[in-house]
């Protein structure tokens, strides 16, 4: 009892001290020992007394604890070579250490128990020895499993170990990652012809089909052929969603006017507002459609496909964009409330609806003026043209950089307030240009007058090449 209460009055470490100092018992001195028939009794099971193993196997000082009717154990310690006392875990009368390796040598095992009256038992010992052995070994380093995945999507992903022991892992010692732990059905992932030799690491590479929706734990751990299990076990919480398809239009860049037969090129961007993946090809093919199909007014300035796709290997994930470019050629005159969507291939079509209406204007015939025979002249010299180019971006109100096609429009020689679109912000160091303009040698001034920009860009044109970036801000 006076252990007991001692462990209820200021708890473990207190005890702990007291077993330390001198085999603190409830019934007498550390030499002068006596215990009551009603005292438990502990028993060291494993390692058993004298066995002998090696140094790379993981043990746990284990055993159980016998009471007399109506009580049961409460506390255990343990400890080796004298050291400090541990607390063992217990399982009705059943207690255990921490799982671990012991290093190369002699070790000597001393338990003891306690009652739930408080009552102590005899301390209880055993040795045993560890000899050393080559032995393989592992340390887990990352991996990029997302934690949360869509039911049925493919995803591909990479788990990394360091080989940390003294052996080299190939396929013919049977050496593989191997599921352990995992709730969420798995393969073992092998290592091929590759040999992965000790302080070397290997990414091992997965591909795999998000289950049904529900919380899993993705877990692996090494596994060879003469060791079995060795190294550090990785364990990850998954939550599967369920799938759904959704969009958002983000911006449109299309004409409000063009003449019948003029071609423009153009751009959407939707953005992945569900869980569900889209896939440029494959089971979960999404593409940008054409409403109506080919009886709608969007065909009737493609006329060969009602299907706009994706670039192939494309796959974009829950809250990213997809800019989608494509060109149309206007039919005849009139006005036309052109719509576009999202569709899953073979399924359904989802999302906010792109629309725009584009007044088509029917292009005069031109009265051929009566021939006449000019009078002889010199053939003029054309003016030699150039091209100049450069970068562009646009700064949006929050301070985002916008990475689209931008509308601007530019003043030359030629004329004034001329129209043109580029091709979409690429980075600085990219050698591609964004903008780009042709004409004769002279100045040119670069503005957006219509979408409240603010910035502009003047140069010579001086036989072209890269004249700088143009910066628009969002006023």
């Amino acid at each position: 009892m006076a252990v007991l209460l001692i462990k209820n009055l200021v708890g473990d470490n207190l005890v702990l001290g007291l077993l330390d100092f001198g085999k603190f018992k409830v019934w007498g001195a550390d030499n002068e020992v006596s215990y009551s028939s009603d005292a438990p009794f502990v028993t060291i099971i494993n390692p058993s007394d004298g066995s002998r193993f090696y140094a790379d196997h993981y043990t746990s000082v284990s055993g159980s604890v016998q009471t007399i009717p109506n009580r049961h154990a409460s506390q255990v310690y343990y400890r080796l070579n004298g050291g400090p006392w541990v607390r063992a875990a217990l399982s009705d009368n059943n207690w255990t250490g921490e799982a671990r390796r012991y290093p190369e040598g002699s070790y000597h095992v001393e338990a003891i128990a306690y009652d739930s009256t408080g009552m102590e038992s005899p301390t209880a010992s055993s040795a045993f020895e560890t000899i050393w052995r080559p032995y393989p070994d592992a340390a887990y380093m990352g991996d990029d499993i997302p934690e949360v995945m869509t039911a049925g999507d493919p995803y591909s992903v990479h788990i990394n170990y360091s080989n940390t022991g003294y052996l080299s892992w190939n396929s013919s010692g049977g050496y593989r990652l191997s599921p352990s732990g995992s709730t969420m059905s798995l393969p073992p992932i092998g290592l091929g012809s590759v040999e992965v030799e000790p302080n070397i690491s290997h990414v091992f590479s997965l591909s795999m089909v998000a289950p049904g929706a529900g919380d899993y734990t993705v877990g692996y751990r090494m596994w060879c052929t003469d060791y079995e299990w060795f190294g550090e076990e990785f364990s990850k919480k998954v939550k599967v969603l369920e799938s759904y398809h959704d969009a958002r239009v983000v911006s449109m860049d299309m004409p409000a006017e063009m003449a019948a037969g003029e071609t423009r090129l153009v751009s959407i961007v939707m953005q992945n507002t569900g869980s569900a993946a889209w896939f440029a090809e494959g089971n979960g093919t999404a593409y940008l459609w054409m409403v109506d199909g080919m009886s709608g007014a969007a065909y009737k300035f493609n006329g060969s496909s009602d299907r706009i796709l994706m670039r192939p290997g494309s796959v974009m994930r829950s809250g990213d964009n997809y800019t989608f470019r494509f060109t149309i050629k206007a039919p005849s005159a009139g006005s036309y409330y052109t719509q576009y969507r999202m569709v899953w291939d073979g399924h359904y079509a989802f999302g906010q609806v792109a629309g725009c209406t584009i007044n088509v204007k029917a292009v005069p015939t031109p009265t051929p003026a009566p021939t006449q025979r000019p009078p002889a002249s010199p053939t003029p010299t054309p003016e030699p043209q150039y091209n100049a180019h450069g970068k562009m971006v646009l700064i949006k109100k929050d301070g985002e950089e916008y990475t689209g096609p931008i509308r601007y429009f530019y003043d030359g020689p030629l004329g004034k307030h001329f129209k043109k679109s580029s091709r979409g912000a690429s980075s600085d160091d990219d050698p591609r240009w964004d903008w780009d303009i042709g004409g004769p040698n002279g100045h040119y001034r670069i503005y957006n007058d219509v979408d409240h920009y603010s910035g502009e860009l003047q140069f010579e044109m001086n036989y072209g090449g890269n004249k700088g970036k143009v910066v628009f801000r969002q006023q």
